[in-house]
């Protein structure tokens, strides 16, 4: 629809007709409009995407009548899609009249007729709003354990593969002595009592292969003032 939509509408009645019954069966949820924003066509996604009774109801009715709560914005934004310009966004937000919220992507085309003029519009959307959700979630979730982690009353780090640290935080430096960023260039290996280091090893191996998710050992480790440290070691 780059170039837009052709449409002869010398007969209009019948040349719609034949679009119409390949908008219903779009796979995506599409809408065709006259120049009023009246109904024209539909896909049978957009009837399930918005919660409409049916094609049938739908069609002659208009636009604004179906959806209310459309602001003074999208407004804007048909009336310049009319005079030729096209429109698109990848996620915005649509607060429906009865308080709930669809996340939409969307693309607004104008279509023509052999004549070269505006006879509409053609509305493309994709309802996203799981895919936001899921994403606001982990973002909360992502927040909340950089807040747990960062202020934990025990020590916590995060290492890679190897047992290098990749974050650690203030409560672990204060039990070992070393500043934060001392531990993140210094292996788990060589903080622990050379005693412990095979057990400690063995059970970190058959994690990072995916043997087991987890374990739990009391172990040595030691202080950055050569001093021992007894901790219980909790890693997943």
């Amino acid at each position: 629809m780059r170039n837009g939509i052709h449409i002869d509408v010398t007969d209009k009645a019948i040349e719609i007709s034949k679009y119409a019954e390949f908008i219903k069966h779009a796979p995506s949820a599409t809408a065709m409009l006259d120049n009023n924003l009246n109904y024209i066509a539909l896909s049978e996604q957009w009837v399930k995407e918005f919660n409409l009774k049916s094609i049938d109801d739908t069609i002659g009715k208009n636009h604004y009548e179906l959806f209310p709560e459309i602001g003074a914005e999208w407004k804007a934004i048909h009336q310049k899609c009319l005079t030729g310009e096209k429109a698109q966004s990848e996620a915005d937000k649509f607060t429906r009249a009865n308080g709930s919220v669809q996340w939409l992507r969307w693309a607004i085309n104008p279509w023509y007729n052999i004549y070269g003029n505006i006879g509409g519009l053609i509305m493309m959307t994709e309802d996203i709003t799981e895919r936001i959700t899921n994403k606001e979630l982990l973002h909360i979730s992502e927040e909340t354990f950089r807040g747990n982690f960062e202020h934990a009353a025990i020590g916590m780090a995060i290492s890679d593969y190897k047992g290098k640290g990749l974050k650690v935080n203030q409560t672990l430096s204060e039990m070992l002595g070393y500043t934060m960023e001392e531990l993140l260039t210094t292996s788990f290996v060589d903080l622990t009592h050379p005693d412990d280091i095979d057990k400690d090893l063995v059970l970190f191996k058959r994690v990072t292969a995916g043997e087991i998710d987890n374990y739990q050992i009391e172990k040595r480790c030691l202080h950055k003032d050569g001093s021992i440290v007894h901790i219980i070691l909790a890693l997943s």
